[in-house]
C-alpha cells in the first residue's frame, strides 16, 4: 500500500539518508527519503508505481522502503527545499568507438553534439573494455557519451556503465532534425527533456512527444483535471512551451515496446530520446525490438540514463 500526503505534512529530512540519494538521482526520479525507523526508510515520491526507481533508491538506503505518494509539485518544491543548491561545474562530451569500423561516424557526431551543446570532446582511444575508460575519466564531469555499437553485447555493457546520458552511434550520422521524444510516465522525464532540450529547442527541429501509458490515463479532456497522468503530462509539455519548443502529441494503444516501434516506422525520425530506468531492462527490450523490425536501421539514440555510479543499478 502506498500512502499519500501533501507539502505540509513533511518538513525536513534526515541528512544521513540525503547523503545516500544524491541531489540529482532524487530529480530523476522525483523522490527522496524522509526518516527511517525500525530498519524502513519512508521515501516521498511522486511515482510510487516506478518500481525500477524504487528498487535503486532501496539498494542506495541499503534498506527496505515504504513509498508515501504526493504530487511531483509538491516533491518537486520539496527537493530544491532539502537539498543544498548545486553548481554545475564545466562538463565534456566523451566520445568512444566500438571498432575501427565505427570511428569516423562516432567522430562527426560528437563533433556535432559538441557545436549543439557548446562543449568540447574527449576522444577515449585504446582497446580496454569500455568500462575501464570510463573509470579513468570518473573525476570529471560529462554530460554525454558518444559510443559507436556494433552488436547487442555492446550495447548492453554501454548501458549498463555509462554513468551519463548515453548517444548510440549505429551509422554514418546525418543532420538532426525530426526528433522522436518518448515519455515513460515518470520522474525522468522531466530530465528526459531538460537534457534534450538544446536538440529540441533547435530552428527548424521537428518534435513529437510519445506518452508510453495507457492511452485513456494520459487523455488531456479527462474531466477530473487532478488526475495525476493528466497533470504529469501537462507539466512536461509545460517545460518544452517554456522553451518554445512546438511539438505534435501522438498518443497510442497497446504494448509500450510495440507503441515506439510502430511509431518509428511511420515517422522517418532522425533521432530517439528515451530515458533509462535502473538498469535500463526495458530500453533494451526496445532496442532489440527495433533491430527485429529493422526500423531506425542508422538513425542515433540518445538514452538519459539516471545520475548514479552504475555499480549501485546492478544486481
Amino acid at each position: 500500500m502506498t500512502l499519500f500526503v501533501d507539502k505540509d505534512t513533511f518538513k525536513a529530512s534526515d541528512p544521513f539518508l540525503l547523503d545516500r540519494v544524491p541531489h540529482k538521482l532524487a530529480c530523476y526520479y522525483q523522490a527522496f527519503p524522509l526518516a527511517e525507523e525500525d530498519g524502513l526508510v519512508t521515501v516521498i515520491t511522486a511515482h510510487p508505481e516506478n518500481k525500477a526507481g524504487l528498487w535503486v533508491l532501496r539498494r542506495l538506503l541499503n534498506a527496505d522502503i515504504v513509498p508515501v505518494s504526493s504530487s511531483e509539485a509538491a516533491v518537486q518544491d520539496a527537493i530544491a527545499r532539502i537539498y543544498s543548491s548545486e553548481q554545475p561545474g564545466p562538463q565534456t562530451i566523451l566520445a568512444w568507438a566500438g571498432s575501427s569500423a565505427q570511428v569516423r561516424h562516432v567522430c562527426r557526431a560528437a563533433e556535432m553534439f559538441g557545436q549543439v551543446l557548446n562543449q568540447p570532446v574527449t576522444y577515449i582511444e585504446g582497446d580496454l573494455p569500455i568500462g575501464e575508460h570510463l573509470r579513468l575519466y570518473s573525476n570529471e564531469e560529462h554530460s554525454l557519451l558518444v559510443a559507436g555499437t556494433v552488436d547487442a553485447m555492446t550495447r548492453y555493457r554501454l548501458l549498463r556503465c555509462s554513468p551519463t546520458a548515453l548517444l548510440l552511434v549505429r551509422g554514418e550520422p546525418s543532420p538532426i532534425k525530426k526528433m522522436l521524444v518518448v515519455l515513460r510516465g515518470y520522474g525522468s522525464d522531466h530530465q528526459t527533456i531538460e537534457r534534450a532540450l538544446p536538440l529540441l529547442a533547435h530552428e527548424g527541429a521537428e518534435v513529437t512527444v510519445l506518452p508510453l501509458l495507457n492511452l485513456a490515463r494520459w487523455q488531456t479532456n479527462c474531466p477530473d483535471s487532478s488526475a495525476p497522468y493528466r497533470t504529469h503530462l501537462e507539466l512536461c509539455l509545460s517545460d518544452l512551451n517554456k522553451a518554445n519548443v512546438q511539438v505534435s502529441l501522438r498518443l497510442r494503444q497497446g504494448n509500450p515496446v510495440e507503441q515506439i516501434v510502430t511509431e518509428l516506422a511511420q515517422g522517418d525520425y532522425d533521432l530517439l530520446v528515451i530515458a533509462a530506468e535502473a538498469r535500463g531492462d526495458f530500453v533494451l527490450n526496445v532496442l532489440s525490438r527495433i533491430d527485429a523490425a529493422g526500423v531506425l536501421p542508422t538513425q542515433p539514440m540518445l538514452i538519459i540514463k539516471p545520475p548514479v555510479e552504475p555499480t549501485a543499478a546492478q544486481d
